[in-house]
């Protein structure tokens, strides 16, 4: 027989237009969208259809944001499809998708689940101002060599393993110029470093941008906000150095 796995995504898949489709055609949708926009006080949806993105992308609104769309996405297949969250398997999330996944379970109401995560995402941004903190996903290299790839970029500054996604794909956090100078020696490590031996290929050099020149002086973008860098953290997407 087969099993269904509800999986629910977390920080940095939000994207200006979200839900808008779903919103704008399925009349339970738009319910979700509308019970969100109540809890919060906030006309929250009209920031996720219209942006602009840097606001969309704020920790406060991403999160919420992205369990809107998320249930608002549910609702509709149960309506439509006569899809059961109750069949499945199992119900999971990364990161804040956790409480989408408990949210669409039943342990939390739509709206606590909507003023649990703006809390959350208020109480993250309040750990780290923006723009000093930043998140980026290091692709194609093992743990451990990432491991010396936040060491050469550290320098007494913070630079951290974050989150260890998947085989190939790292996420580093740290203050936003180091992060970003890490991505770069991942790309272009210094000859003779020990970080030297985490060079990557020439398709991987084009997945980002960054210089170590551009690096000591940009700030970043990972999900969370504004960067140079072609790379962006698919993590929990806070950006504080210490995220989750």
């Amino acid at each position: 027989m087969t099993k269904t796995a509800c999986i629910f995504p977390g920080q940095g898949s939000q994207a200006v237009g979200m839900g808008k489709l779903f919103h704008d055609n399925f009349p339970v949708a738009r319910e979700v969208f509308q019970e969100v926009d109540d809890a919060l006080g906030l006309a929250l949806s009209k920031i996720m259809f219209e942006g602009p993105e840097a606001t969309l992308t704020e920790t406060a609104n991403a999160q919420p944001a992205i369990m809107a769309t998320s249930i608002a996405i549910l609702r509709v297949m149960e309506k439509e499809a006569g899809f059961s969250i109750k069949n499945s398997a199992l119900v999971a999330g990364h990161s804040l998708g956790e409480y989408s996944a408990l949210c669409a379970a039943g342990a939390f109401s739509l709206a606590a689940t909507a003023a649990l995560l703006r809390l959350r995402g208020e109480a993250m941004q309040r750990a780290v101002p923006l723009g000093e903190g930043g998140m980026s996903a290091i692709l194609g290299l093992d743990l451990p060599a990432v491991e010396l790839v936040v060491d050469e970029a550290g320098q007494g500054e913070v630079c951290e393993v974050a989150n260890d996604n998947a085989p190939g794909q790292i996420v580093i956090s740290g203050n936003t110029a180091v992060a970003e100078y890490a991505v770069a020696i991942h790309i272009d490590p210094e000859p003779g470093s020990d970080a030297a031996a985490t060079a990557t290929s020439p398709s991987k050099k084009a997945r980002c941008s960054s210089s170590r020149k551009k690096a000591r002086g940009a700030s970043t973008r990972s999900r969370c906000g504004p960067s140079s860098s072609a790379l962006r953290a698919s993590c929990g997407g806070c950006p504080c150095p210490s995220s989750r």
